[in-house]
């Protein structure tokens, strides 16, 4: 489960996740659409959802990046897709 007790702010953007008490609903709302999106979604529009949800929940305080791609991967790789990789950009 998220490990963040403490509101947590995206540099670059003005978008404020939500706050840490508020983490699990919709971490489970997210497990839950994941699971029952897997059969109405196609692979790839269910691994941008997953990544797009997951980064405004923002649940750690440190890694979300690093997971949110574990996780878009994850889905891509079982569904037979390649490995995507994101290169960081610089301003």
């Amino acid at each position: 489960m998220p490990d963040r007790s403490i509101q947590v702010y995206i540099s670059g953007t003005e978008y404020i996740p939500p706050l840490a008490k508020d983490v699990p609903q919709p971490m489970k709302h997210l497990a839950d659409q994941i699971h029952s999106s897997r059969s109405t979604l196609h692979p790839i529009e269910l691994a941008a959802m997953a990544h797009e949800r997951l980064v405004d929940i923002h649940p750690f305080v440190n890694g979300n990046g690093r997971t949110v791609r574990l996780l878009m991967n994850l889905i891509l790789v079982n569904a037979g897709y390649g490995v995507v990789s994101i290169p960081h950009m610089e301003k």
